[in-house]
Formats: structure tokens, sequence, C-alpha cells
């Protein structure tokens, strides 16, 4: 995928896709046929999740419900609502968007966390604006400065680099998914009195369509490393690790699209 541009299907042509790690129900038909793919129709958004046991390793599944999702994004918009980001076109709107539509009844959430970061994936018949995504994290917004303005933070700067990412080889899922977007953020936090921290993040979205009529859902899919301790100059801030290795994330994303596409059996 080159940045800025979000993969999109066109006509019964395969393209990449995005999030999560897959599961997908078979079936042996009798008489010797080979198993076949049985699409789950009438899979809700809880059945479409990663399966917890496909974790990466060191992750372990806790506890988050979707209104609680919604309401830390809430808090996060709301903060963000204080802060100035240059180029002030890169800032983000898709959050702010689609946060308020999100039900339980529409929505599902999986969280895990690790010693070393943390994992939400969020299934939901409500559509992500990715084309929003890739206008606030790619081209010219694919270097941002965010200066936070007010609270006990305030003059605490936030420089992100986004680099877009390689897309999962999906096989026949690819033709399912309509629009994707994979970004590794790394991001340089340099608070008030000039302490230094740094911290990496994957994000994953993607619009899946489902067999048989049923509503296309929005997947996204976020793993977030743990942030540096603070360093103050002149000693330079420790290189941030990744959550997970770049290519892990990556197949992850692409087995959670093909969780989307089909569903899982119970």
């Amino acid at each position: 995928m080159r940045v800025g541009r979000a993969h999109r299907r066109r006509g019964t042509g395969s393209g990449p896709a995005a999030l999560v790690v897959g599961l997908v129900a078979a079936v042996t038909v009798a008489c010797g046929h080979a198993p076949t793919t049985v699409p789950d129709l009438a899979a809700a958004p809880a059945d479409l999740l990663l399966d917890p046991s496909t974790l990466p390793v060191g992750f372990t599944a806790t506890e988050l419900s979707v209104p609680q999702l919604v309401d830390a994004n809430s808090t996060q918009l709301k903060a963000s609502d204080a802060t100035e980001i240059t180029l002030p076109q890169c800032r983000p709107t898709a959050d702010a968007k689609l946060n308020p539509t999100l039900t339980e009844a529409n929505s599902a959430v999986l969280a895990a966390q690790a010693s070393f970061g943390g994992l939400v994936e969020l299934v939901t018949t409500q559509m992500r604006d990715i084309g929003a995504d890739v206008a606030a994290m790619t081209g010219a917004c694919a270097r941002t400065q965010t200066m936070i303005t007010t609270g006990n933070l305030t003059g605490t700067s936030i420089v992100t680099e986004h680099t877009e990412m390689a897309t999962p080889e999906l096989g026949k899922d690819a033709e399912k998914v309509e629009q994707m977007l994979l970004v590794k953020s790394a991001t340089t936090t340099t608070l008030a009195d000039r302490s230094v921290r740094t911290r990496i993040d994957y994000v994953g979205y993607a619009i899946v369509a489902r067999p048989g009529g049923a509503a296309p859902v929005s997947v996204s899919l976020t793993v977030s490393g743990d942030p540096t301790d603070a360093v103050a100059p002149p000693a330079a801030p420790p290189a941030a690790q990744p959550p997970l290795a770049e290519q892990d994330f990556v197949t992850l994303f692409g087995s959670a699209l093909s969780v989307a596409a089909a569903g899982r059996k119970s």
C-alpha cells in the first residue's frame, strides 16, 4: 500500500487487508468433498472478534465493555480538544465521529494486557471513516506536533511520526476487504521540564464485507507499547521498544480480518 491511500476493493479483484488473528469455521461435507468454509451469516459483532486463545505471546485478555471503551475514548477526545496540532488539518476526526455511535448492540470489544503494552480490538457495524484516518496520518500529516495548552501537562510537546505498514496476505478473504489502513506510530513526548520519553504503537483499520447480505463491519486493532521512562537532558532518552514485531502485527491484523469475514463458531 502506498502512503496516503487506503486500500479499496475494485470489483472482484483481490487486495490487502487489516486487523486481528483468525479462526475460520470449516466443515467437511460428506461423499469425500474437501472442507468448505461456512460463513456465519447471523454472527453478532462478538462472534467476529479474535479468539483470546490466539493472542500474541505475553498478552492476557482483560475485562473491557463497550460502554467503558466509549467512556475512555470520550475522555481522551475531550483532552485532545485542549491541544494545538501542527498542521491543523492533521487533527484526527474518525474517532470523534465513530465513538458516539457505539453501543453494546452494534459493537464488541476485546482487550488484552501484557507487561510491555496493551491491545484493543473493536468490531462494529458502524462505519469508520478510514478516509479521515488516511488524511490524519499520511502525506503531509505523516509527522505532526501536538502542544498541550491546559492542565498539569501544559507546555508538553508530542511529536508523532506515522509510517504506513505493509498489508497482510489474505488469500481469498482479500476481496472482502473494502478499505484498510495499517500504521506504525513513533511518539516522542517532551514534558515542560524538558525531560523526554518515547513510545511505539500500531493501529489497523478496515471495512470488511460480510456474506449473504449481512451488514459490513468496521474492524479496528490497536497495540500500544509502554512509554520509556522520562529522561532529562542532556541524557538521551532510551529507544522505545515496539510491543510486537511489525510483521507480527501485520499477521495479527490479517487474521482478524479473516475472522470478521467468516465469523467464529462457538
